[in-house]
């Protein structure tokens, strides 16, 4: 029996051609995966490192259930996996960047980890990553969203230049000038619109009691998110290598330039 190399051939790029359209009309996937989590535990599990010399760890949460999350296939922030804590819903800090002003039902988290050292490790280390839906049209108001890394009540959420981590220490106003740990969201993979860097905790522990807060709240009024993401694995007393500052992409200092400002419902005394 003879094979119809022309029908063949033609089968062929039937198929082919086929394949081409339905890749071309896929459905986008986002490099960043988040799923809410109440559990303080899991969450404190997703946290630790090495904790050598380190031990009993207790964890409690404040604020509702959606505010925190647990998030996997990080690709967008360079953490990979870890977890985190919104002023609103953790699940929308996942993209696509589609809302002028994404606002959840709250207006603060906070997670609050206690523990012992006996002594023989002097500092406690990690690594995240802050952002805000505040920035940029918000740079220099009033809505100054708080965060907070206290470790044994010092709050050492700092940038290089030591002023608090806080969106107007990050830009001065939507037209900058911004801090060199900002990186403002060109791309659709997350709903923030400017986050930092990757950047390093580093603080001293006590020999005994040790108490380490992480607390992000709306200030001004309860609308519009704010978010921290903590790498997993990195909570402990391993020194984390040195980070390299990515490279600003042409233009992406003065997107501020001509931006409008989101409308935002005035709740200060709900803030």
């Amino acid at each position: 029996m003879k094979l119809n190399l022309t029908a063949l051939v033609q089968s062929l790029s039937i198929s082919a051609a086929a394949t081409v359209v339905t890749f071309a009309t896929a459905t986008p996937t986002f490099a960043l995966s988040i799923t809410q989590e109440s559990d303080s535990n899991i969450l404190l599990n997703d946290l630790l490192g090495s904790t050598k010399g380190l031990s009993n760890f207790t964890v409690t949460k404040t604020g509702l259930d959606a505010a925190f999350g647990r998030f996997s296939n990080d690709t967008v922030f360079g953490l990979g996996s870890g977890i985190v804590l919104s002023t609103g819903n953790a699940v929308d800090v996942v993209g696509p960047n589609n809302t002028s002003g994404q606002s959840g039902s709250g207006n603060a988290a906070e997670l609050s980890i206690s523990f012992d050292s006996d002594g023989t490790s002097g500092k406690l280390f990690f690594q995240y990553v802050f952002g805000s839906e505040e920035l940029l049209e918000y740079a220099g108001s009033s809505f100054n969203d708080s965060f907070e890394l206290l470790l044994n009540g010092t709050n050492l959420a700092v940038l290089n230049n030591g002023k608090p981590l806080t969106i107007n220490n990050l830009a001065a106003s939507p037209t900058g000038p911004f801090d060199s740990a900002l990186i403002i969201n060109k791309g659709n993979e997350t709903q923030l619109d400017a986050y930092t860097k990757m950047l390093n905790f580093e603080g001293l522990l006590n020999k005994g009691a040790n108490q380490l807060v992480i607390k992000i709240r709306d200030v001004g009024d309860s609308s519009i998110d704010s978010a921290v993401l903590i790498k997993g694995g990195t909570l402990g007393v391993g020194s984390p290598e040195a980070i390299p500052t990515p490279a600003l992409l042409p233009g992406l200092i003065g997107l501020g330039l001509g931006v409008v400002r989101k409308r935002k419902s005035q709740k200060s005394a709900e803030a």
